[in-house]
């Protein structure tokens, strides 16, 4: 079964009766949400934030084939001189454990946290008071959604600092829905640029991206990762697999090659690949490395 929100799940799930559960990203405490009815056999691939590294520890079923970097962000800036003052920060998901702990590793601390509904997000008082301080950057961590609608809003009140998100949003129908004011925000990556056909992983991405006659956009690529991680694990599981085979199969994964990325899993260790990088949206939509 592959998901794009807990909503779409829980009303399919469980008369799916799935062998697992693919999503893009995943929720902390999703897991632990008993309307949904999971069972501790069921295997789960998803990214993960770096707070929600801390569920694979108390969720054996968790497999995150990659894992979102939030310090990522912070590291950049500071090199280059410039986070002359504090950094400031918005938050609407887990990233939030993650960034501050790259402002830590730093030794510096965040101008401000605030915080957003995600369910129904407002920025009409926030992001004034975000463009009164006149922040250098703003880290912002959302859904695509929520996050497009901040970014427009507080550069509509004057906010000029850097924008940056997480690689949740790294799709073409996030840099459209900015529109104008896509142009300069920084996304974090968790694998190499979509363009980097040198990574046989990309180039076979590329070649279906090419034969469904639509673009290929670093989501593109994780979700294609998602999906190979699991076709493997169905094939080592056997002809007959089940939630409790599929969870061991996976477990056998010692430096699989996805093409060009190895990635291992132990019954110890689901944490997956630790690839970061930063990408920039042109002017011409794409993103840059």
């Amino acid at each position: 079964m592959c998901i794009r929100d807990r909503a779409s799940l829980r009303a399919r799930f469980p008369e799916a009766a799935p062998l697992s559960v693919n999503e893009l990203l995943h929720w902390p405490g999703m897991l632990a949400d008993d309307s949904l009815g999971f069972d501790e056999m069921l295997p789960h691939i998803c990214a993960l934030t770096d707070a929600a590294l801390a569920e694979l520890v108390a969720k054996p079923n968790l497999f995150s084939p990659l894992h979102r970097n939030a310090r990522l962000p912070v590291r950049p800036f500071v090199r280059q001189g410039r986070f002359v003052r504090p950094r400031a920060m918005k938050r609407a998901a887990d990233a939030l454990a993650g960034a501050l702990a790259g402002f830590k590793d730093n030794k510096l601390d965040a101008s401000f946290v605030e915080k957003f509904d995600r369910a129904k997000p407002d920025f009409s008082t926030l992001a004034p008071s975000v463009a009164k301080q006149n922040p250098q950057a703003v880290l912002i961590f959302g859904t695509g959604s929520a996050v497009v609608d901040g970014i427009k809003v507080m550069r509509a009140a004057g906010v000029t600092g850097q924008i940056v998100t997480l690689s949740n949003n790294a799709s073409g129908g996030f840099v459209k829905a900015l529109g104008s004011a896509s142009r300069g925000v920084v996304v974090t990556q968790v694998f190499p640029s979509e363009r980097a056909v040198t990574f046989p992983l990309v180039r076979e991405a590329t070649a279906l991206a090419q034969q469904a006659k639509v673009e290929l956009t670093p989501a593109m690529v994780e979700g294609y990762t998602n999906a190979k991680v699991l076709v493997e694990g169905l094939r080592r599981a056997g002809p007959n697999p089940t939630r409790a085979s599929l969870h061991n199969a996976l477990e056998t994964f010692k430096k699989f090659d996805l093409g060009g990325l190895t990635l291992s899993y132990t019954a110890e260790d689901h944490s997956g690949l630790d690839f970061s990088d930063l990408s920039i949206i042109g002017p011409d939509g794409y993103f840059r490395r």
